[in-house]
């Protein structure tokens, strides 16, 4: 056969090298296109960007069982239940062995429908595949223990009919903090993001049924709505001044205007012993004579707990714990009163009453607080469900959720109920039996057992540039002192001294110190043994204002930052609130640096100890780290100077070895509790609370 022309064997051979090699290139470089776009979706799922992972997997090759795995979680994310179990479903038919991430979905998918016992079955699957290493486990055993709280309670009669607002209000960004008007009957009041994107925060809208329909969403009152997030608490004076959250990074304050449009707004700082800037939250305003919120604050039952205050004589009380029959180990956020005062509405995720996140629950008052009860569906979902309220007419309720049926983030809801609810119709009859009821006396409950607890304030000394400590004014603070102490022999003190930044480095922390010792003087003069006081001197670490803006001086903040604290150790046998004064400090003024300190002195932490002496001590290396100070224990002729670790024993020991390597050879780790420091035959009095300091206790330098 006459073979063409040019034709020979090496050339073909040629040919046939060169296009499989530009295969294999473009096979490679095509395979590391598809890694790169595994990863990008992994990514986006991470950072809950659904709808950009769902487009990359829409046109991505690859392995089944993932690609419908991955869209389902991507659906999922979206609200898309139904779409979501379909593609799960989808996932399990093409899989061979379903892992435990695929059980763990369809699990969540069956019990945000509220189909609990299909959920269960998924859960117990997952539990059967799953590592021992996989951190969901604990996770699904309460999912498995709430589900069965729905199975229970999706029988029970519900007590009434819910309504989604409309689109015009919820949105898919968030709408939170329902209110319902006191002075018009068909208006609410919430607060929502708009425009997230450009900046814009939470603010507060109303709306009304107009012609039968909700009205399109209108500012509360343009004036009060800025480029912080404001969040509508309530109403006080009557109904006539709007109280709310005005929220900005690092400070949240509580602010009281009228809100009448056609007034002139007058905005103010709204007093109460709520402290917004320390964990307090969720405020419920009861006629103008009683607050109740939600706080971390220590000396709880765990988590958030409902506090009270009353107001007697134009000053609120101290805030008093609700108790361990409204209280528990989880979180108890969002409080609302009836008009009688004998139904407390809450939202709690405590895992033996919830179907899931948190849930709307109810506690009636007869003598004292019954045990609180699912309030049941359709008010509550396998979601958050939170901030519910009743309206004046005892017909409606209104509340916030992020249930999977919602357009997106948090949702508002109207609720009818089927019976009006009687309690929102009357009055309190006799109010000094019922606030001996709600709170039967000044004490409150610290969560151990129910042994009472008392609140004690803790006062500041101020002190100006002449460094004159023993005014009038700080001699009755600290006389007040000498009492408690000596009532409670087996309380403890840390005297910590405070300044400004008008002193160089090397002597502002030793001159604090130095003015803490003066306290210290006075104390043991009056009788308070020295070994029951700790000294701290921490110079301008942690400044509660401005000392300097625009870098030049600030006279006030400078002031303000002039001052000597103290921290109070009660003995383990007693339950005792502290409450730590500070000063004023305008949002403008607050230097955001004071609440490491804070932080701090809230359970387990650990500091380095870098050196011991008597004079002072300066190393311009340890101007990298946080937290310098220097402190002196009962009997201790030499000065410890130590800065800010972690909290594990881990990252403590890593940081120092660091300074040892950098020359300081006697660095050493040191423990504190609640701010205190631990001598060494106390560690295992704490062991139990932390475990950590079991590797403390047991470390090797």
């Amino acid at each position: 056969m006459n073979k063409p022309a040019g034709y020979s064997p090496s050339r073909q051979g040629a040919i046939l090298m060169t296009l499989l090699a530009f295969g294999m290139l473009f096979l490679s470089t095509k395979g590391k296109a598809q890694q790169s776009k595994w990863q990008q979706v992994d990514q986006y799922l991470s950072s809950g960007q659904y709808r950009d992972a769902l487009d990359i997997l829409r046109y991505l090759d690859g392995d089944a069982y993932s690609l419908a795995l991955k869209q389902g979680i991507c659906y999922y994310g979206l609200n898309q239940l139904k779409t979501a179990q379909d593609y799960f479903t989808q996932a399990y038919q093409v899989s061979k062995a379903p892992d435990a991430d695929l059980y763990f979905w369809l699990g969540q998918t069956y019990q945000q429908q509220l189909r609990f016992e299909p959920a269960v079955q998924q859960y117990k699957a997952f539990l059967r595949v799953a590592k021992a290493s996989d951190q969901r486990r604990d996770q699904v055993k309460e999912l498995i223990r709430i589900c069965g709280n729905g199975i229970r309670i999706q029988y029970q009669d519900q007590l009434g009919y819910l309504e989604v607002f409309p689109a015009q209000i919820n949105t898919a960004y968030d709408e939170i903090a329902p209110r319902f008007s006191p002075n018009y009957s068909d208006r609410i009041y919430f607060s929502a993001q708009r425009f997230p994107e450009t900046g814009k925060g939470y603010d507060m809208m109303g709306i009304e049924i107009q012609n039968g329909s909700w009205s399109n969403p209108f500012e509360f009152n343009p004036s009060l709505n800025t480029i912080a997030d404001e969040v509508l608490y309530g109403f006080a004076n009557q109904g006539q001044e709007a109280i709310y959250l005005e929220q900005l990074p690092g400070d949240r304050t509580i602010l009281v205007d009228t809100f009448n449009q056609s007034q002139q707004v007058h905005r103010g700082v709204w007093k109460s012993s709520m402290q917004p800037n320390r964990g307090d939250d969720y405020l419920y305003i009861y006629h103008d004579s009683l607050i109740l919120y939600s706080s971390n604050r220590a000396g709880g039952y765990g988590g958030y707990d409902l506090y009270a205050s009353r107001k007697d004589h134009g000053n609120w009380s101290a805030p008093l714990n609700l108790g361990p029959t409204i209280n528990s180990p989880s979180d108890e956020i969002t409080p609302f009163l009836t008009n009688d005062g004998q139904i407390l509405y809450f939202s709690s995720n405590r895992p033996d009453l919830t179907i899931g996140g948190f849930d709307v629950l109810f506690s009636r008052l007869e003598d004292t607080w019954s045990a609180p009860e699912n309030l049941g569906l359709p008010v509550n979902s396998a979601a958050n469900d939170l901030q519910f309220s009743i309206g004046p007419e005892g017909k409606t309720g209104v509340f916030a959720s992020d249930r999977k049926e919602s357009v997106g983030g948090m949702d508002l809801y109207f609720f009818y109920f089927k019976e009006i609810v009687s309690a929102q119709m009357a009055m309190i009859q006799d109010q000094i039996t019922w606030f001996r009821q709600l709170m039967p006396s000044d004490s409150t409950y610290g969560g151990h057992g129910d042994r009472p607890a008392i609140t004690v304030e803790i006062p500041y000394l101020a002190y100006g540039e002449d460094d004159v400590l023993l005014t009038p004014v700080n001699l009755k603070h600290l006389q007040l002192l000498v009492t408690l102490l000596k009532q409670h022999p087996a309380w403890t003190i840390d005297i910590i001294g405070h300044s400004d930044n008008q002193q160089t480095k090397e002597y502002n922390p030793f001159f604090s110190i130095k003015r803490s010792e003066k306290i210290r003087e006075y104390l043991t003069q009056s009788g308070i043994a020295e070994n029951r006081i700790f000294l701290e001197g921490c110079g301008s670490s942690f400044p509660v204002a401005l000392n300097e803006i625009n870098l030049l001086p600030n006279p006030s903040g400078q002031r303000l930052n002039r001052r000597i604290e103290f921290r109070i150790h009660s003995s383990p046998e007693e339950i005792v609130h502290f409450i730590y004064q500070q000063p004023a400090v305008v949002p403008h003024f607050q230097d955001t640096a004071y609440r490491a300190f804070e932080a701090f002195t809230a359970g387990l932490k650990y500091k380095i100890l870098v050196q011991q002496a008597t004079r002072p001590y300066y190393d311009h290396r340890l101007d990298a780290y946080p937290g310098f100070t220097i402190e002196q224990l009962a009997g201790q002729s030499t000065y410890d100077y130590t800065i800010f670790a972690a909290n594990t024993y881990f990252l403590a020991n890593q940081l120092k070895r660091e300074l040892r390597n950098q020359g300081f050879e006697d660095a050493s780790v040191v423990a504190y509790v609640d701010g205190r420091r631990l001598l060494q035959n106390e560690i295992r009095n704490y062991t139990d609370k932390y475990p950590d300091l079991i590797y403390y206790q047991y470390r090797s330098e």
